[in-house]
């Protein structure tokens, strides 16, 4: 059974392509308000400049290393400053990101011309969960599945010579929170087409709760971000796999 599924999926991530699902609102790529767009535009001109080894590309988690200058605070600045400054790493995350935005963005140049030899994928976790204000999900855990192998796949055909790190959707929200099953699915799923040289699946979510599954507050203050202690403990995850690539 295990096998079968390894291999639908694999054939998934094979065969996918942006426009594989005509009823899957996360696979369907969706741009987002005049100032996103000006965040991708940015994202556009640090591609055509290329020197990019480290490319983390995704939500506010990967914003929240540096902050984005309006709302968002640049939590991980000061473990960023100690890990990655000097390794040519750059910052493609837009706050409140789903995959359809992000779907969006590579096809629309974030990605053209670079040749970073290690990209760290991190989204899906926005379209768990219900819709703000309403009683209804967001995604169901199948379509974010969908949508993430599409992704995974997207990435994969336009950075063939990457090292693909896909790190496993972070927790949020409490123990009942419905994004808290789904993120665990989804997770499960994402481990079974990891191949661990140029596809690598990272799960960390489990340094972030307590053994009962709460969200350490010292680590996500507001149950969905890290502090700078988590944004810590995720670089410390990181640093042995990275530099077994990039030595």
């Amino acid at each position: 059974m295990r096998l079968a599924i390894i291999v639908c999926l694999a054939c998934c991530i094979g065969f996918l392509n942006l426009n594989s699902s005509a009823e899957n609102s996360a696979a369907k790529p969706v741009p987002l308000d005049e100032g996103w767009l000006q965040q991708h535009e940015h994202f556009n001109t640090l591609a055509k400049a290329g020197d990019i080894d480290i490319l983390f590309l995704g939500d506010s988690l990967v914003t929240s290393w540096m902050g984005d200058g309006v709302g968002l605070k640049a939590r991980g600045k000061a473990v960023w400053d100690k890990e990655y400054a000097t390794k040519h790493a750059a910052l493609f995350g837009i706050s409140g990101d789903r995959t359809q935005h992000l779907l969006w963005r590579i096809s629309h140049g974030e990605l053209d011309g670079l040749h970073p030899r290690v990209v760290i994928l991190v989204i899906g976790v926005n379209n768990t969960g219900y819709e703000p204000k309403a009683k209804v999900l967001r995604n169901t855990t199948d379509e974010v599945i969908e949508a993430m192998q599409i992704t995974i796949a997207e990435v994969r055909n336009r950075l063939p010579d990457s090292t693909l790190f896909v790190m496993g959707l972070f927790p949020k929200g409490g123990r009942e929170n419905p994004a808290r099953a789904q993120i665990t699915a989804v997770n499960k799923a994402l481990k079974l087409i990891a191949d661990n040289h140029k596809l690598i699946f990272l799960d960390i979510g489990n340094l972030y709760v307590t053994k009962q599954g709460d969200i350490i507050h010292e680590l996500m203050p507001d149950s969905s971000h890290s502090s700078a202690q988590g944004y810590q403990i995720w670089a410390d995850a990181l640093r042995g796999p990275l530099n077994q690539i990039l030595q």
